[in-house]
């Protein structure tokens, strides 16, 4: 806005007259037409009978007044003359006195004056609500931007690891252990190109949103109240659009990335068996629980005295079923009927199999009728869907 240029020197001197076409340094302003003027247009409305009871505000004079006093004021499309100083209350918009009598005849408005706090308590509190994504994403961004370093190093580690193995087999071998170190190098790409995928949308997402809520702030400190009502549409709809944005709360990826090897083997057609890239993490929301008999991820209403068998699949960042075993799964029922909590104090812990191949296997026969609650984890966290 020209008018904050007024309180740098340096920008000062930038100004030009907005009140004729030679475009020549403003050396003034006037409080009425709310332009700079050039030392000829300030002569101009000294001379001129109908301009010359318009107030000429020297630089200082506007450096020491509040921003939004300066602001330009806002006249009516219809009616060139007239200031819009009323708002419609039915249609949302700004008027003139001329506006309120013919065209919003019997609607609801106000002077902007009387309305101004109520507006701008609506748009802090927006500022406020939306200002509060911005240290989660700054805290998300640091989070991935380590993931991603984490990955390069595991990347390096694992090229390693794939070396060491290589070298202790023999030259038939050494096409093996390029085609090992493409499969890290192409699950590190992978996963690299993810997280600098997500790096990228966060950061798109924080400086939108950091430029939303300034732009909103700079709105509120430096606009005049016409135009204050005139952008809250435009900022409420855009802080509210990136209020419900979808928020990143940890990396996509992480640093899981390794070579698994069996002991002992060495033959080279065996190599996919004995040797591979792994980068098979558990991620609880991609896993799912199946109880025998059912479809698929379905949990339903059985018989009293009846063994539930279940089995859980656990999934990586791709969502493929792991291929080995290890993981700490817990299962508890973590509600029952009542007539069971004399027995059972708070919860029912069940005892889990672990079938070594991404897949965990547990079960448990309700003794009494009535609802019963299943808590799946994870590596400490609620696999999908769960507690059932």
């Amino acid at each position: 806005m020209p008018i904050l240029a007024i309180h740098s020197n340096a920008s000062r001197k930038d100004l030009k007259c907005e009140n004729c076409n030679n475009k020549k340094q403003a050396i003034a302003r006037c409080a009425h037409c709310s332009v700079f003027l050039c030392s000829f247009c300030v002569k101009a409305h000294r001379r001129m009978n109908i301009l010359k009871d318009h107030e000429i505000l020297a630089f200082d004079a506007v450096q020491r007044a509040e921003p939004r006093e300066m602001a330009k004021k806002m006249y009516c499309k219809q009616h060139k003359d007239e200031e819009m100083s009323f708002y419609c209350e039915d249609c949302c918009v700004m008027l003139c006195r001329d506006c309120t009598v013919l065209d919003h005849r019997g609607h609801e408005y106000v002077r902007v004056s009387k309305i101004m706090a109520r507006e701008r308590k609506v748009l802090q509190e927006a500022i406020q609500s939306t200002s509060q994504l911005i240290p989660t994403l700054n805290l998300v961004l640091r989070d991935t931007k380590e993931m991603a370093d984490r990955v390069a190093e595991r990347i390096e580690v694992t090229n390693g690891q794939v070396d060491s193995f290589i070298e202790q087999q023999i030259t038939m071998l050494e096409i093996a252990r390029d085609q090992l170190k493409e499969g890290v190098n192409a699950v590190g790409r992978t996963k690299q190109s993810l997280l600098e995928s997500q790096l990228r949308r966060i950061d798109l997402q924080l400086r939108s949103t950091n430029n939303a809520v300034e732009f909103a702030k700079q709105a509120l400190t430096h606009s005049s109240s016409a135009q204050v009502l005139l952008l809250k549409k435009h900022i409420l709809t855009r802080l509210k659009y990136l209020s419900e944005q979808p928020v990143d709360r940890r990396p996509c990826q992480n640093d899981g990335l390794g070579l698994r090897i069996t002991p002992g083997a060495s033959i080279v057609q065996f190599i996919p068996q004995i040797a591979a890239i792994d980068s098979s993490t558990a991620v609880p929301r991609f896993s799912d629980l199946q109880l025998t008999g059912s479809v698929d991820s379905l949990v339903y209403t059985t018989f009293c005295a009846q063994t539930w068998e279940f089995t859980l699949t656990l999934r990586d960042h791709f969502n493929k079923q792991l291929v080995r075993g290890g993981n700490d799964v817990g299962a508890v029922i973590a509600d029952f009927p009542s007539d069971l909590k004399e027995k059972h104090s708070v919860r029912i812990s069940l005892g889990v199999t672990d079938n070594h191949d991404g897949s965990y296997s547990f079960s448990y026969k309700p003794p009494i009728p009535g609802q019963y609650t299943l808590d799946v984890k994870a590596d400490g966290y609620r696999i999908k869907g769960s507690p059932f």
